[in-house]
């Protein structure tokens, strides 16, 4: 009862904020429909690609054979974690890969936070390039922050993996640690790129700082407790951060969370549509 009051709650506030920002902003949204298709297509090739690396980036890391069992775990947890609040997709992402692989479901949660802390190290130095010119002391903190985090989860995992009652996975190492954190830096550079292309699509280019920016905040905001991506939150944190940049790109901030939906949508049919159909070979 009370996890069904957090939820509903949460949502309600988040539609709540999207009134409000619709009403503020929907005079600029009239002519939001995509007028260059070649690069709306650009957009479906990054974004596509950026979730082909979340995937090597999870085979990577949990060392599960064949790859291939892995994709459509990855793709229902990505759809999963835009439509539902809470970090719900992870959590079938723990539970489904502890079953594929008979490892015990706490050790695949440790381990999945050293890609959580990468992911977190990536956002975190979009942010801190995009923040350089207008804040640069925050910006420094924010990029060893980010740098040092992942190192700091690698040296905490033996620990939280006796916290949660399991045997400790192998430390990954700086070495490691900081190839991971390379390789989700690629995947959201890509993601940045992608909302680039989207603003190219209907003619209201920004900068790639401005991009860079828009993607760190609006990642954020999938992991809040409000559906749909932080619905609401999501409009008003991206519009916050295009100003402190110079930049207030509305009908860019709907499409482009109008489009992250879609494509999350598109990541869980078609998660379900591979699960169902290896079930059914099988």
């Amino acid at each position: 009862m009370k996890r069904w009051f957090i939820r509903t709650s949460a949502a309600s506030f988040g539609i709540l904020l999207l009134a409000l920002w619709w009403r503020q902003h929907s005079g600029e949204l009239e002519d939001i429909l995509p007028s260059r298709w070649g690069w709306i297509a650009a957009w479906l090739a990054a974004s596509s690609l950026s979730m082909a690396l979340q995937w090597l980036r999870t085979v990577w890391l949990l060392r599960v054979s064949p790859a291939s069992s892995l994709l459509p775990t990855v793709l229902t947890a990505h759809g999963l974690n835009v439509f539902l609040p809470s970090l719900l997709g992870d959590a079938y992402e723990v539970a489904t890969v502890a079953r594929q692989t008979g490892r015990p479901a706490r050790q695949i949660l440790a381990l999945l936070v050293h890609r959580l802390a990468a992911t977190l190290g990536a956002l975190g130095l979009l942010a801190s390039a995009a923040l350089f010119s207008i804040a640069p002391n925050a910006a420094f903190g924010l990029t060893t922050l980010s740098l040092f985090g992942p190192l700091l989860v690698d040296a905490l995992i033996p620990r939280l993996a006796r916290y949660l009652g399991t045997s400790p996975p192998p430390a990954l190492g700086s070495g490691l640690s900081l190839a991971h954190l390379g390789l989700a830096l690629l995947q959201h550079v890509i993601s940045a790129g992608a909302v680039f292309c989207l603003g190219a699509a209907i003619g209201r280019g920004i900068g790639p700082l401005t991009a860079a920016a828009m993607l760190s905040i609006a990642d954020l905001m999938t992991y809040l407790p409000v559906p749909l991506a932080g619905v609401g939150l999501h409009h008003w944190s991206v519009e916050g951060v295009a100003h402190l940049l110079g930049e207030i790109p509305a009908a860019l901030i709907a499409l482009n969370h109008a489009m992250m939906v879609l494509f999350g949508g598109a990541c869980l049919a078609s998660g379900l549509a591979i699960s169902r159909q290896s079930v059914h070979n099988g």
